[in-house]
Order: structure tokens, then C-alpha cells, then sequence
């Protein structure tokens, strides 16, 4: 009885001992099978992969190597595809993937694959875009490694320092990309690029994020965002018919952006700009819309309009702007060469302005035609430019209008005041130096000596800071025509001219203190300086009538000289019919 129980006993104690070792027989032989099929797999692979091509009419595949390493992954040594121009299409230094994805893939044809891992290689777009370079009318069923007939998945397919191409001319270097959920069902693709680096020319495009998906021959990018050198971009866009050169477009939109000025425009400081607007691109040309680029002291709004392109460059620009709000000093410290290669010189001492209108641009004119509006005045301008690789002495041809405008920060005569005008123009030059144009129109009202003018026609023509031309004034205060020329050259300015005056109220106009002094006649002027303190020269007076309330003079012929000695002046008057003789003033 007791060695029945004791029997009992032992066996029931050596049961879970007896499990134990039962278990590791198995597991070891598990490990023996799994071992030696990734043996098998590992000596076999590549022979395996050459006979699944051995068939294919226009793919060939070459593999150095394929090893099994620690982490349970195939790697295979300088994966290169080629078509039987043995034009090389991609290739890889190191493809590294795990055995079960890839058994899978070869024997069952079954595309669900875990992670692809490809390093040190390229890719020819030749491959995906130029239908020429592999004949697909002859593709089998065995060459779907490559071109998948059925559905496939890839949990995650990384790129790293990988290259574009095409035809053999490098595009882009330094390519790495992260991919998630790589989705391909009956010809619609969609994926998530959760890191995508590469650079291009002076660009570096990182940190690119998008949810991406081909549906019906539409590539969407949702939700992406990237940073091209310092700038983000965030949005969405869809390229339809990404693969037909003529219908091809691209549609979408930038929003919550940020721009720094340094990637966008060369020696221009860094300053961000937020940026947001609706793009189309096609072929060759690019438009945006509702564009709005802004910071604490800048504005624009605008569409913005970029065609006929040539070696990637625009040869047409239209700007249609609603509102550009910003100062000459903004633009010079943001942008250090803006004035004199784009913008006049002229332009520097603007100050705070706003503006709207819309220019074109070829490379041979440049259409423009906006209100600007300054602390000084507004003007109303509609010109053509041509000539313009010297902005500062560009040609130019149409109308400026002005309200309120001091003329004399335009045509540099110091005597001027505010005035409002309508000109027609032509000519060229922007600066007091290189300025020589063709003037006609109409001053409705001029400052001069703190008496505003109306009712002027001017037509004359300014070149080296010397004006000759004809005015015509029906003032209510002075009727008169003048002929003849302004030479502004030097600080001290000379005046030769004749004018005939019908009408002139002296004391009204600001030139005589004693009440409703008049003149009227023909004057010949010569006389240099530029206040009416420091004037010396010689008036010639023919028909000429003189009266206030006190007295009144008439004469045929009169010469008056005027000269200054010592800070006294001394005018000689000569007349045959009226006076002769010196008189001394203080």
C-alpha cells in the first residue's frame, strides 16, 4: 500500500519536468527547420529571384549577394534593375526586407510586406515616365515583382541617401524618405510620407509630411506640409493626369505658411512673412490667387500670374495687386538692392505708402499701371517700360497723374510746391541725373511762394536738370504765356525765358506788399539764383504798365539790371521812355 502511493506520488511530481523537456525538443526542433530553411532561402535566394526573371521580356535584375542578418532581415548587396538596353533604372547598395514578406512575395504572389529598407542607391525616372524604356505589353504574370498585378502593402518603405534621375542626368542627391502604409489596389495607390529630405540646386526640401494617394488618375497630397531651406509651406494640393505632359496640372492651395525672405530673394536679409494663396500650375504656367503675403509692416494681397517659361525661368510676370501697404524703408532693409536694379532710385525717399494695381512683364516691356499713395500726395500712373536692364535709366512712354504731389521732389526745380496735374510722358530716366522726358498737360493747381496757381498747361522737355517748354497760366490772378528754359544744373539756378503777360495782381501773388499792384506786358528774363532774395540778371520790359493804388507806369522799352555788392543791391534802369538811373537797396 505504501509503494502504491509512493509510486503514484513520484510519477505525479515528474509529469511537469517531462512537459518541460517535451517543449524544448520542440522549440530546438522548430529552430533546426527555421534554420535550415533560412539557409536554404539564404544559398537559394538568388538564383530563386534570377529564374522568376529568367522569362521577363524586359526587365533584368542583378544581385551580388543576399545575407540573413542578426535582425531577422534578408539584405541584398547591390540590387540593380535594368531594361535589355541595360539602361539602369534602380538601384540599391543595400535592400534590406525580412524573409516571411519576402517568401511570400515569390512563391503565393501575395504582397504584404512589413519593411523594405534601401540605402546608397537611385532611381531612374525613366522608369515610371517614359513608357519606351520598358515594353509592359509583354509583362507576365511571374514579372509582378516589379509591376504588381494584384493588391499590395508595405507597412514601411524607407529611402536613405538615395538619388533621381533621369536618363542618366541627376536631378536630385541626398534623397531620404520615409513611407507608411503603402496601399496599391486595382491601379489606386495611397501612402503616408512621414519624412522626405532631399536637395535640389540651392533648395533644401526636409520634414515633408502628407497623407498621398492616386485615385482615377489623380494624385492628391493632403494635409502636407515641408520645409524648403527655412520657409514651411502647409496645405493641399492634386495633380491630375500626372503622367500625360499635355493634360498634365497641378491644383491646391497654401495655408498657415511662413516665408523667409532670404530663401526667396538672394542679399536679402532674413525676415518672415507669413504667406497663404491658391496655385494652378500647368505646363507653363503658374498662377496664383488670393495671395497674401504679410508681417507687422507689410501687405500684399494679390494674383499673381507666371508663363512662358524657359530654362525654368518665366519670360512673362503679371502682378494684379489689390493692396501692397509698405515703406521705402522696409523694402530697403529687407531687400538691400531693390533700388536701382528693380525699383528707381527715385523711389528711396517714398516713406510709408499704399498701392494697387497690376504690372506685366516680358523681357522686353513692362506694363504697369497703379495708384500709389504717400504721406506726400497720390499718383495715378499708367506707363510702358522699356530698355529696363538699368531700371534707374529705363525708357518709358504714358501718363501720370498727381494729387497733391510736390512737384519738386520729381522735377528737382526747389521753388516748387504741392500740386495736382495730369501728364503725359516721354522718355527716360528715373533720377534728377539721368532724367530726360518729354512733358504735356495740364497743372490744375501749383504752389509757388505760398500761392497756389490754377489752371495751367505745360509742355517742355527736362534733360540734364534743364527744362525748356512753354507754359500757358489762366489764374485768376495772373494770365500769361512763358517760353524758354530753367537750368537747375548746379544749386545756383539760371532762368532764360520771355513771357507775355496779360494779367498779374503782384501783391496777390506774393511779390509785392503794397495793395493791388498790377503788371502787365512782354518780359525777357535772364537771371540767376534760387530765392527771391538772392536773383541777379537782367529784366527787359517792352508794352509794359505798372499801377497800384498810389501810382501807375507806362513805357514802351525797359531794361532793369539787377546785381548784389557786398550784400547790398543795386539795380541799373534803363528807358527811353520812362526812367533812367541806380538805385541802392539795403
Amino acid at each position: 500500500m505504501f509503494f502504491c502511493k509512493y509510486k503514484i506520488y513520484h510519477i505525479k511530481k515528474r509529469k511537469p519536468i517531462y512537459k518541460k523537456h517535451k517543449l524544448k525538443l520542440i522549440s530546438l526542433l522548430l529552430l533546426i527547420i527555421f534554420s535550415v530553411l533560412i539557409f536554404f532561402i539564404e544559398n537559394n535566394i538568388q538564383s530563386i529571384i534570377s529564374n522568376k526573371f529568367s522569362g521577363n521580356k524586359s526587365l533584368n535584375l542583378s544581385l551580388e549577394d543576399v545575407d540573413f542578418n542578426l535582425n531577422g532581415n534578408f539584405i541584398i548587396k547591390n540590387f540593380l534593375l535594368s531594361n535589355k538596353n541595360n539602361d539602369s533604372l534602380v538601384y540599391s547598395s543595400k535592400l534590406s526586407l525580412d524573409p516571411i514578406s519576402l517568401t511570400k512575395a515569390i512563391f503565393k504572389q501575395k504582397y504584404e510586406l512589413r519593411k523594405i529598407d534601401l540605402k546608397n542607391g537611385f532611381i531612374d525616372l525613366k522608369f515610371f515616365l517614359d513608357s519606351s524604356s520598358v515594353d509592359k505589353t509583354n509583362l507576365s504574370a511571374n514579372d509582378s515583382l516589379i509591376f504588381f498585378n494584384s493588391n499590395f502593402f508595405i507597412e514601411n518603405l524607407n529611402f536613405e541617401k538615395f538619388s533621381i534621375k533621369k536618363n542618366g542626368e541627376l536631378l536630385l542627391k541626398d534623397f531620404n524618405f520615409d513611407i507608411n502604409k503603402l496601399k496599391f489596389s486595382e491601379k489606386n495607390l495611397e501612402l503616408i510620407v512621414k519624412d522626405l529630405n532631399f536637395r535640389y540646386k540651392e533648395y533644401q526640401i526636409s520634414k515633408l509630411y502628407s497623407k498621398i494617394s492616386f485615385l482615377k488618375e489623380t494624385l492628391f497630397l493632403d494635409d502636407f506640409n515641408v520645409k524648403i531651406n527655412n520657409s514651411f509651406l502647409n496645405g493641399s494640393l492634386k495633380v491630375n493626369n500626372p503622367l500625360d505632359s499635355s493634360k498634365f496640372e497641378i491644383i491646391g492651395f497654401f495655408e498657415n505658411s511662413k516665408i523667409i525672405s532670404s530663401d526667396v530673394i538672394s542679399n536679402s536679409i532674413s525676415k518672415d512673412f507669413d504667406f497663404q494663396a491658391f496655385f494652378n500650375l500647368t505646363n507653363n504656367k503658374i498662377v496664383f490667387k488670393d495671395l497674401k503675403f504679410f508681417d507687422n509692416d507689410n501687405l500684399l494681397k494679390a494674383s499673381l500670374v507666371l508663363s512662358n517659361f524657359e530654362n525654368n525661368r518665366p519670360k512673362q510676370i503679371e502682378i494684379n495687386f489689390d493692396q501692397f501697404n509698405s515703406s521705402s524703408n522696409e523694402l530697403q532693409k529687407t531687400f538691400p538692392n531693390i533700388f536701382g536694379s528693380i525699383l528707381p532710385s527715385s523711389l528711396k525717399t517714398l516713406g510709408l505708402f499704399k498701392s494697387n494695381g497690376n504690372i506685366v512683364y516680358n523681357n522686353s516691356l513692362i506694363r504697369s499701371s497703379f495708384d500709389l499713395s504717400t504721406k506726400n500726395g497720390k499718383i495715378y500712373s499708367n506707363l510702358e517700360l522699356s530698355d529696363f536692364d538699368l531700371i534707374d535709366d529705363a525708357k518709358y512712354l504714358g501718363t501720370v497723374k498727381g494729387s497733391n504731389i510736390n512737384l519738386s521732389k520729381i522735377i528737382g526745380l526747389p521753388f516748387l510746391g504741392k500740386s495736382n496735374f495730369d501728364f503725359s510722358i516721354s522718355g527716360q530716366g528715373f533720377t534728377q541725373e539721368l532724367l530726360n522726358t518729354s512733358v504735356e498737360g495740364n497743372i490744375f493747381n501749383l504752389e509757388i511762394n505760398d500761392y497756389n496757381y490754377q489752371n495751367i498747361v505745360a509742355s517742355g522737355k527736362v534733360n540734364n536738370k534743364i527744362f525748356d517748354g512753354y507754359f500757358k497760366v489762366n489764374d485768376v490772378n495772373l494770365e500769361m504765356d512763358f517760353s524758354g528754359l530753367v537750368n537747375f544744373t548746379n544749386e545756383i539756378i539760371d532762368f532764360d525765358f520771355s513771357t507775355n503777360i496779360n494779367k498779374s495782381n503782384l501783391d496777390s501773388l506774393k511779390f509785392s506788399n503794397l495793395p493791388n499792384t498790377k503788371l502787365s506786358g512782354t518780359i525777357i528774363t535772364k537771371l540767376r539764383g534760387n530765392d527771391i532774395n538772392n536773383l541777379i540778371g537782367d529784366i527787359s520790359f517792352s508794352n509794359f504798365k505798372y499801377q497800384s493804388d498810389d501810382f501807375e507806369y507806362e513805357f514802351e522799352d525797359l531794361i532793369a539790371q539787377s546785381r548784389i555788392n557786398n550784400d547790398r543791391r543795386f539795380f541799373n534802369i534803363n528807358s527811353t521812355d520812362a526812367i533812367d538811373g541806380i538805385i541802392i537797396g539795403g
